[in-house]
């Protein structure tokens, strides 16, 4: 019925199921690290300083790609 090089070896479906079991497990880590935002920045401060420091190194992120040999 099927050629052998028309089914998927083992390897390629071990591949698939821990591809998504990444993309799973870095959906629930994203989820979790966005409420402990959310949290943070209803505080206030905490949000602010937040902001503040992410430019930061935003800016020195740039800088070092861009402005140095």
């Amino acid at each position: 019925m099927f050629n052998k090089n028309e089914i998927p070896s083992t390897n390629v479906l071990v591949r698939v199921v821990l591809y998504f079991a990444v993309v799973v497990a870095l959906g629930m880590s994203f989820s979790f690290t966005f409420e402990l935002l959310n949290t943070a920045f209803e505080v206030g401060v905490l949000g602010t300083l937040l902001n503040v420091c992410a430019v930061l190194l935003f800016v020195r992120y740039v800088a070092a790609k861009h402005f140095t040999n």
